[in-house]
């Protein structure tokens, strides 16, 4: 009897030792196969393709000028008592003009028409004539003339002369200004001298300002900003300029066949002055921010001999 107890009691620890180590070998046995499920993950994941491409955004702000006068509904007065011998009247007139252009711009003056005269509104064969002094040499006004004077700064050329009335076929220019700045003012004296002779009555005509933008220039971008991005967008055989930042010195570099870009000029340099980073001379890829833009070489037709045959 206590041996076949003791049979059972082993035969039973037996047993469990058997359960447990199941129990251990289904646990490692899953474990492993989640590990090599994450490692399979982590092989997949580390071989995923990629791709990239650039791509140039912009921002194009248009030019835009404006031109306001402190004219009264347009219209600018000069009141004048005549005398037998003459009397004289004048009246300011202030132009504003306001441009983001980069190059600024030119403001210019006429009569709208070829005739400068001043004209009775009802007689119109009664005329106030322009002076014929030239802007470059404005003088006194004689009687039943008209004419302006300009401004420099806060003061008056002159306030007793006075310059023609230019036409409308050749316009005067009053200012001409070279970059963007805040809106300026360009002020003109307008008068006329009259005596009895005249009839009385409103003597009118229209002047013109015109405001233009100044031409500017098209943008060439910089070499040194050339990507191999931007040599690959390029279709074979196209052309672009490219600018120099070093001494503004425009290139052309064209795509070749072999998909590489080559600059086409050769390259102007003044290698005495100090440059940053020299270029070497040669047939070697010229390499611009990474880019492929290079220097096709050049071989003299003149180097291009055989070499002479000798007789045995």
């Amino acid at each position: 009897m206590p041996q076949q107890l003791e049979y059972q009691l082993n035969t039973g620890r037996r047993q469990r030792s058997v359960y447990i180590l199941l129990a251990v070998f289904a646990v490692c046995l899953l474990a492993g196969t989640v590990a090599g499920d994450i490692a399979r993950r982590s092989v997949h994941d580390t071989s995923a393709a990629e791709a990239e491409s650039d791509v140039d955004l912009s921002v194009n702000v248009a030019s835009v000028i404006s031109l306001t006068t402190n004219a009264t509904n347009g219209t600018l007065s000069i009141p004048i008592a005549p005398l037998a011998d003459g009397a004289s009247g004048s009246n300011d007139l202030t132009v504003s003009v306001h441009t983001n252009n980069q190059t600024g711009y030119k403001l210019t003056m006429s009569s709208s028409v070829a005739d400068t005269a001043l004209t009775h509104q009802v007689e119109t064969t009664q005329k106030i004539p322009s002076t014929v002094n030239t802007l470059e040499a404005p003088a006194a006004l004689t009687n039943n003339t008209w004419g302006y004077s300009t401004w420099t700064g806060e003061q008056s050329t002159s306030s007793t002369t006075f310059s023609r009335i230019p036409a409308v076929s050749a316009p005067d220019t009053l200012r001409t200004t070279s970059a963007i700045s805040d809106p300026t003012d360009t002020t003109l004296t307008f008068g006329a001298r009259v005596n009895t002779e005249k009839p009385s009555g409103t003597y009118t005509n229209t002047v013109v300002f015109s405001a233009t933008s100044n031409y500017v220039p098209p943008f060439i971008p910089y070499m040194q900003d050339f990507t191999q991005a931007k040599c690959n967008a390029m279709s074979d055989g196209e052309t672009r300029e490219l600018r120099d930042q070093r001494d503004d010195t425009v290139y052309r570099v064209k795509k070749m066949v072999d998909g590489n870009c080559w600059m086409v000029d050769n390259l102007a340099l003044d290698l005495t002055g100090s440059y940053s980073g020299k270029p070497t001379w040669g047939t070697a890829p010229v390499t611009v921010s990474g880019s492929t833009c290079q220097q096709r070489p050049s071989t003299s037709r003149k180097q291009q001999h055989r070499q002479p045959r000798t007789n045995p």
